[in-house]
C-alpha cells in the first residue's frame, strides 16, 4: 500500500509540474453502473468523478465525459453499425464507442466489470468485441484502455473463476492498456472483500471506489497521451538543488516576477515578490511541495520541490 501510495503521489507531481505544456485533453468514460457511480454514497465519491476532479486540477479545461449506463455489456457499447447476433444486444448509439468518438477524445477508458459474464457471454466473445471496440478508436488515434473485471461476491465460484480467465485474458491481448480494478478489491475465492463492498454482492463503496480511482491515476494516462515539449525559454526558470535543505537557487531570478510555495493540500505555504537569486526556505517541514513561478510576462512555470529532513 505504502509503495503505490508513493507512485501515485508521484504521478500527481509530475502531471502537475508539466501541466503548463499540456494541451487540453478529453477524456470518454463507457462503461456499466461501477463507472455510472452505483454503490456510492454520492455521485462526487464514485472513482470517475473523483478522476474527473483530478485531471482538472491539472488543467481546468481538461474534460471528463461519463457515458456508462447500468446493465451494460460490451454488446451496448459496439460501433453504432455493428450487427449482432441473435440474442445478442444491440449497440445503444447514445452511450457506445461510435457516440464516444464524436466527442473527439483523446482517451477512452471502458469499464464492464461483470455483466458480460451474467450474461453468459463467453471470454472469446468479449476479447472479440473489445478487439472491434479498440479498434474503431485506433482507426481515428484514440487511446483506449480497459479495466479488468472486478470481484463479485453473489456469483458463485464457477462464475468468480471465469471472471479470473477474462482478467487474465485481458491482460495478455492487452497487455499495458488494462487497469487492474481486481488486485486489493478481492478476496481469494473472488469474492469482493467486505472492507469495500457496497454489501450487494455486486458493487463497491466509497472507499472501494478510492481504490478504483487511485488505480486510473496510477496508469498515468494523461502522460501517455500527449508528448510534451518542454519549451526551452521556459525550462530555464526553476530551482535548484531537488531536493534541498533549507536554500534553494533560482535561475533567471531577475525575470520571476512572483513566487509561491503550494503544500499537497493546495494551500499556499509561503510566497515571495522580492527575489534574490537564493531563496530560504527553512521555515517549511520536510516533505513535497509545489512551486509555481511567474515571470514578468505573467507566463506560469510549475516545478515540484522536495525537502530534505
Amino acid at each position: 500500500m505504502f509503495k503505490r501510495c508513493y507512485f501515485f503521489n508521484l504521478v500527481i507531481i509530475f502531471l502537475f509540474c508539466y501541466s503548463s505544456i499540456f494541451a487540453s485533453d478529453c477524456i470518454v468514460i463507457l462503461g456499466s453502473s461501477t463507472a455510472f457511480g452505483y454503490g456510492t454514497s454520492s455521485p462526487d465519491s464514485s472513482w470517475v468523478s473523483r478522476f474527473k476532479k483530478y485531471v482538472q486540477l491539472i488543467d481546468s479545461n481538461n474534460e471528463v465525459i461519463n457515458l456508462a449506463k447500468g446493465g451494460f455489456t460490451t454488446y451496448n457499447i459496439m460501433p453504432s453499425d455493428y450487427i449482432p447476433q441473435k440474442g445478442k444486444r444491440y449497440p445503444d448509439v447514445n452511450c457506445n464507442i461510435t457516440m464516444a468518438l464524436k466527442y473527439n477524445p483523446q482517451a477512452i477508458i471502458i469499464n464492464l466489470p461483470t455483466n458480460d459474464t451474467e450474461c453468459g457471454y463467453t471470454i472469446m466473445e468479449q476479447i472479440n468485441n473489445y478487439k472491434v471496440i479498440v479498434e474503431a478508436a485506433n482507426k481515428v488515434n484514440v487511446h483506449v484502455w480497459i479495466t479488468t473485471p472486478q470481484p463479485r461476491t453473489n456469483f458463485d465460484y464457477t462464475h468468480r473463476q471465469k471472471l479470473v480467465e477474462m482478467k487474465d485474458s485481458l491482460c495478455r491481448v492487452f497487455k499495458n492498456r488494462v487497469i487492474d480494478f481486481w488486485t486489493e478489491l478481492e478476496l481469494e475465492d473472488g469474492e469482493i472483500n467486505p472492507i469495500y463492498s457496497f454489501k450487494d454482492g455486486i458493487h463497491l463503496n466509497d472507499l472501494g471506489h478510492k481504490i478504483l480511482y487511485e488505480k486510473v491515476v496510477e496508469t498515468n494516462i494523461l502522460k501517455e497521451i500527449n508528448d510534451p515539449i518542454i519549451d526551452k525559454e521556459r525550462d530555464r526558470l526553476f530551482a535548484y538543488p531537488n531536493p534541498f535543505i533549507d536554500v534553494v537557487h533560482l535561475s533567471n531570478y531577475l525575470t520571476i516576477k512572483s513566487l509561491y510555495i503550494i503544500d499537497l493540500q493546495g494551500r499556499i505555504v509561503s510566497n515571495f515578490l522580492n527575489l534574490s537569486a537564493d531563496v530560504n526556505l527553512s521555515n517549511l517541514n520536510p516533505g513535497i511541495y509545489f512551486l509555481k513561478i511567474i515571470d514578468k510576462n505573467n507566463c506560469i512555470t510549475n516545478q515540484c520541490l522536495i525537502k530534505k529532513k
